[in-house]
């Protein structure tokens, strides 16, 4: 079993390769250029016609990237970007919204690192296919180059959440986000307005995932219990 979970492993990355590419190959090509060499921390809305991310560079997004439609979202964006910010791009409607600046609770510094980028170079998938046999020792690694089995599968749930890492992450809906902060947890729309908290009371901060057709949370708390209560799940009814 030991020695096929290296082989286990590579598949699950090519899996998620794939699909990555596939989302990247939505954007526009400008945007293409951004989110893999200016853009670190790339989560695609469940839809997958937004997508979350962090600046790593000063650059600025051309205007008028699709054709304009007759009606959008009027809320001011920022196409402007700032190292550290994170943004919301729209695919269908070519606008960019600021969230929040990039700020990691410094006991959590060395705990987490950023999700490890596996598409550096948008190509066919079908070519991807076509050439890299899974079976090669070097194919689709980087998930395992930490080295324990602990960290891949760390780098692994990075690939899927944001949550340890902007506090950020989407709900169902994909025209929401949840924002999961030391003060409670909080819900936003993609452009940033209409933020409201959902709970405020005692909880494991490392842990918030919303159900999958949006009407509850799930959290674990003691409930503000002594510290030998032992945490539990419990769902949080979202009206």
């Amino acid at each position: 079993m030991t020695a096929a979970l290296p082989l286990t492993f590579s598949k699950w990355e090519k899996e998620l390769y794939l699909q990555e590419n596939e989302r990247l190959l939505l954007l526009p090509s400008q945007m293409q250029a951004i989110a893999t060499g200016s853009a670190k921390n790339i989560y695609f809305s469940p839809d997958e016609k937004k997508m979350l991310y962090t600046a790593t560079a000063q650059v600025t997004i051309p205007d008028n990237l699709i054709p304009a439609l007759p009606a959008t979202n009027s809320q001011p964006q920022e196409r402007s970007l700032q190292i550290g910010g994170i943004y919301i791009y729209d695919l269908k409607e070519d606008k960019n919204f600021r969230l929040d600046q990039e700020t990691r609770p410094a006991e959590l510094e060395n705990q987490f690192s950023d999700q490890i980028k596996l598409v550096e170079t948008i190509e066919n998938s079908q070519t991807v296919i076509d050439t890299t046999p899974i079976s090669s020792p070097s194919a689709f690694q980087k998930l395992q180059s930490q080295g324990s089995t602990a960290t891949t599968i760390a780098a692994f749930k990075l690939q899927y959440t944001p949550l340890n890492l902007s506090g950020y992450q989407w709900f169902p809906t994909s025209t929401h986000l949840i924002i999961n902060k030391p003060a409670g947890i909080e819900v936003v729309e993609y452009d940033g307005t209409n933020r409201a908290t959902l709970y405020s009371g005692p909880r494991d901060d490392s842990f918030v995932y919303p159900w999958p057709d949006g009407s509850k949370l799930l959290i674990s708390t003691n409930l503000g219990a002594d510290e030998s209560v032992p945490m539990n799940l419990y769902a949080i009814t979202i009206k």
